[in-house]
C-alpha cells in the first residue's frame, strides 16, 4: 500500500510540476527538467530560449530534480495524495506542508549564475525571475553580463594579481589618452600606425588570451606587428601602474586570476553550482575560458545558442565554442528547440485563428448589418480577467469603430468649446488633433526626462488640473511613444489628482497587450473605486493582432453617469456600428489568440535587444529608451541634433528609411525619433544599417 501511495504521489508530483510550466512545449520542458550535468540547448531566434533559461532556473530553485524521480523524503500518506490531487484539480498552490515533498536537491537562488551579453538581456532575465519566484528569490540569482560578472570577481580578488581592489575602469577616451602617451614615449607616428589600430589589435590579443609577453615573443609579420607588441607591453604596464583596467582587461584579467589561483577558482565553483550562459555562439576564446574555469566538478553547465549564427564574430567570437561543446563536456545532453514561435510566417501575419474566423464568416455570403453578440462581450471579459486580472462588466462595455473616433466623440460630448484637455507629452500626436480639431485647448503636462527614462511631473500636473477650464485628461497607458508602463503608484497619484479637481480621465490602453515577457501593465480603472468611477477606458485587439483595418474597438465605462454620455456621443457620431468582420475578428483574437500573442511578444523582445545591441556597437551617440511595451522605440538623438524633424527628413532622403520625427509628439520630442520594429528581423537589420548610414552622413555634413 505504501509503495502504491508513493508511486501515485510521484506521478501526481510530476503532473503538478508540469502544470507550473504548462505554457512550454515538449522540448522546452525537457530542457527545463534536465537538471544535472552539461546541457546544450540549440535554439534559433524565436524558439523561446530565454523563456527556457528563466523557467529552468525557476525549476532548479523550486523543485530541483524532483520531476521524473521516485524519491520522497518520508512516507507518503493518503492526505498527501489527496492534497496534491486537489491542488492540481483546482489549479492552486499545494499546501505549504507539502513543500519538502515536492523538492529534491533544489538549489538556493544564490547558487545560480546566469551570464548573457547585454545589460538589457540581464535585466530582463532578472525581471522575469522576480515575477516567477518573487522579489527576494529572484533578486538573489546572479544574472549579469560577462563584464559585470568579472568586475564583481575582481573587486574582491584583484590584489591576488597585483591590482588594488579599488581599481579604475578606463573607458575608450581614457585608453586613447594612455595610448597617446605610449606613442610619445616610443616615438611612434600616429599617421604610420594609428592609435585606433593599436587598440584594436590589443583587443584581439586579449580576446585570444595572448599576453604582452607572448605577443613580444611571437615573430611579427611586418613592422606594424612588431610595433603593436611593444605598444601592448608598454600600455599594460601603464595601466597596472595606475591601478586600472580597460574594458577588454576585465575578462582577460579575470581569466588570469581564476587560472592562476586555485583557491579563488574553487570558491566560485562551490558558490555557483549551476552556470547558465545565453548566446553561447557569440563567446570569444577568453569568454569560453572564463566559463570553463567557473564550471565546477559536477559540470552543471547549461549553454544556449544558435549554431547557425554568430552576432559578435567581428569582436572575436568563435562559433567553434558551441560546435565543440559536446566534445569538451562528455556526457552532454543536447536539446534542439525546433519550434519557432516567432517565424515571419507565424508572427508577422494575422493569427490563423483570426483569418479562419473571417473566412468562415465570409462563406456565410450575407453582409448586412451586424449586431453585437454575447460572444463579443464574453471574449473581452474573459481576456481581461485572465490576461490582466481585471473584471470588466457587460453593461459597461460598448463597441466602437476605433479608439481615435471614440476619443473625438467623447471630447465633443463631455467638454465644451474652449475648455482645456490635459495630455502628457511627448505623446501620440493624434490626441492633439482630437482636441484642437474640436475647438478645445491642449494643455501639456510635460513628462520629465532623465537617466534615459520619463517620469511624471505631479506638481505641474496638479497645476494644470486645477485650472477651472480643465475638464478632461487623456492618459496614455502604456505610454506611446516611449513604451513606458506606468506603475500602480504612478496611476494612483494621477487618479487622486483628477478626482480632487473634478477632471474625467480617458485612458487609452490600446497597447496594453504588447508588453515585454514578464511585464504586466496595470489598467487605470483597476487602481481603486475612484479611478474606476472617474474614467473611460479605450481598448482594442487591433494593435496586438494587426487588424486595425477592420475597425474594431471597445469602450469600458463602469460609471453609469459617464456611460450614458459616452453612449450618446458614439451613437451621435455614428461610430458605434460594427462591420461584418470587426466583431468576428475581435472574438477570435481574444478567445484563441493568447499563445500567438505570447510568441509575438517574444519576437518583439528579440527585436528590441537587436536595436539596443546595434546602437551600442555602431551608433553610440543614439540611445534607445528602455521599452516595456508597444512595438515602437523612442530614440534619443540629442547628441546628434536638436531638430529631429530635419534629421528624419535627411535620413529618408539619404537612405530611404522612414522614421517619425519626435517633434510631432510635442514635449521634448524635438530630440527624438520614433522607430517602428513591427517587421521581420531581416527588415529591422536593414533599417538599422540605413539608420547608421544616415546618422553618420548627417554628422559629417
Amino acid at each position: 500500500m505504501a509503495i502504491d501511495l508513493r508511486q501515485e504521489f510521484c506521478a501526481l508530483r510530476d503532473t503538478y510540476i508540469e502544470k507550473q510550466f504548462g505554457r512550454l512545449n515538449a522540448m522546452q520542458r525537457e530542457a527545463v527538467f534536465a537538471t544535472n550535468g552539461p546541457l546544450l540547448i540549440l535554439a534559433g531566434a524565436g524558439s523561446g530560449k530565454t523563456t527556457v533559461l528563466v523557467n529552468r532556473i525557476a525549476n532548479l530553485i523550486r523543485f530541483g530534480a524532483a520531476h521524473g524521480c521516485q524519491w520522497v523524503p518520508r512516507e507518503v500518506t493518503e492526505d498527501d495524495v489527496k492534497a496534491l490531487r486537489m491542488a492540481i484539480m483546482t489549479n492552486t498552490d499545494a499546501p505549504s506542508w507539502l513543500d519538502g515533498m515536492l523538492r529534491k536537491d533544489a538549489v538556493r537562488s544564490w547558487n545560480v549564475m546566469a551570464i548573457t551579453f547585454t545589460n538589457k538581456a540581464a535585466g530582463e532575465l532578472k525581471e522575469r525571475l522576480r515575477n516567477m519566484l518573487g522579489g527576494e528569490e529572484g533578486d538573489e540569482v546572479f544574472a549579469s553580463t560577462f563584464h559585470s560578472a568579472c568586475v564583481r570577481i575582481l573587486r574582491r580578488w584583484a590584489e591576488e594579481i597585483g591590482y588594488p581592489r579599488s581599481f579604475t575602469i578606463y573607458d575608450t577616451d581614457d585608453a586613447q589618452r594612455v595610448m597617446k602617451s605610449v606613442y610619445k614615449e616610443l616615438s611612434i607616428d600616429d599617421k604610420f600606425f594609428p592609435v585606433k589600430s593599436a587598440i584594436n589589435q590589443m583587443s584581439r590579443w586579449k580576446d585570444q588570451l595572448v599576453s604582452p609577453e607572448e605577443a613580444l615573443r611571437t615573430p611579427a609579420r611586418d613592422t606594424k606587428g612588431a610595433l603593436a607588441a611593444k605598444v601592448y607591453a608598454a600600455y599594460e604596464k601603464k595601466l597596472k601602474d595606475a591601478g586600472a583596467f580597460d574594458f577588454d582587461d576585465l575578462i582577460y584579467q579575470t581569466v588570469q586570476l581564476l587560472a592562476g589561483h586555485e583557491e579563488v577558482r574553487q570558491f566560485y565553483q562551490n558558490k555557483y553550482r549551476y552556470l547558465l550562459v545565453d548566446e553561447y555562439q557569440d563567446t570569444s576564446v577568453a569568454q569560453f575560458r572564463l566559463v570553463s574555469l567557473l564550471t565546477g566538478p559536477e559540470k552543471n553547465i547549461c549553454v544556449v545558442g544558435d549554431d547557425d549564427q554568430s552576432i559578435y564574430r567581428f569582436r572575436g567570437a568563435t562559433i567553434e565554442n558551441i560546435l565543440n561543446f559536446e566534445r569538451i563536456y562528455p556526457g552532454t545532453k543536447t536539446i534542439r528547440l525546433e519550434q519557432n514561435y516567432r517565424s515571419t510566417s507565424n508572427i508577422l501575419n494575422a493569427d490563423n485563428c483570426i483569418t479562419s474566423a473571417i473566412e468562415s464568416r465570409a462563406k456565410h455570403g450575407i453582409f448586412g448589418y451586424t449586431i453585437i453578440p454575447d460572444e463579443w462581450y464574453n471574449a473581452y471579459i474573459s481576456w481581461w480577467k485572465n490576461r490582466h486580472g481585471t473584471e470588466l462588466h457587460k453593461d459597461g462595455l460598448m463597441f466602437c469603430t476605433g479608439v481615435i473616433p471614440a476619443i473625438s466623440s467623447i471630447v465633443r460630448k463631455i467638454t465644451t468649446p474652449a475648455e482645456k484637455v490635459v495630455i502628457q507629452t511627448p505623446v501620440y500626436n493624434i490626441f492633439c488633433n482630437c482636441i484642437e480639431n474640436n475647438g478645445r485647448q491642449v494643455l501639456e503636462n510635460r513628462l520629465i526626462y532623465g537617466n534615459n527614462a520619463y517620469r511624471m511631473d505631479y506638481d505641474d500636473l496638479e497645476q494644470k488640473l486645477a485650472d477651472p477650464q480643465t475638464t478632461l485628461m487623456i492618459l496614455c497607458n502604456p505610454q506611446n511613444p516611449a513604451g513606458r508602463i506606468w506603475s500602480r503608484e504612478e496611476l494612483e497619484k494621477v487618479g487622486v489628482l483628477c478626482k480632487k479637481h473634478g477632471v474625467t480621465v480617458i485612458s487609452d490602453e490600446i497597447h496594453c497587450d504588447i508588453t515585454e515577457p514578464g511585464k504586466q501593465y496595470v489598467p487605470f480603472a483597476s487602481i481603486n473605486d475612484d479611478c474606476r468611477d472617474n474614467s473611460i477606458t479605450l481598448i482594442s485587439p487591433t494593435k496586438a493582432f494587426n487588424i486595425a483595418g477592420l475597425q474594431t474597438a471597445a469602450i469600458s465605462v463602469p460609471s453609469p453617469r459617464l456611460r450614458h454620455k459616452v453612449w450618446r456621443a458614439i451613437n451621435t457620431d455614428e461610430c458605434a456600428e460594427p462591420n461584418v468582420f470587426s466583431v468576428t475578428a475581435a472574438i477570435a483574437a481574444l478567445t484563441d489568440g493568447g499563445e500567438w500573442l505570447d510568441s509575438l511578444n517574444e519576437y518583439l523582445s528579440e527585436s528590441k535587444k537587436t536595436v539596443y545591441r546595434f546602437l551600442d556597437e555602431n551608433i553610440p551617440n543614439v540611445k534607445a529608451l528602455h521599452s516595456d511595451a508597444t512595438y515602437l522605440m523612442w530614440l534619443d538623438v540629442s547628441a546628434v541634433t536638436d531638430n529631429s524633424k530635419e534629421l528624419a527628413s535627411f535620413i529618408r532622403k539619404e537612405t530611404g528609411l522612414y522614421l517619425s520625427a519626435g517633434t510631432a509628439y510635442r514635449g521634448n520630442g524635438n530630440l527624438f525619433l520614433r522607430l517602428n520594429i513591427a517587421c521581420p528581423h531581416s527588415v529591422l537589420e536593414d533599417g538599422l544599417e540605413r539608420l547608421k548610414r544616415g546618422i553618420n552622413a548627417f554628422a559629417a555634413k
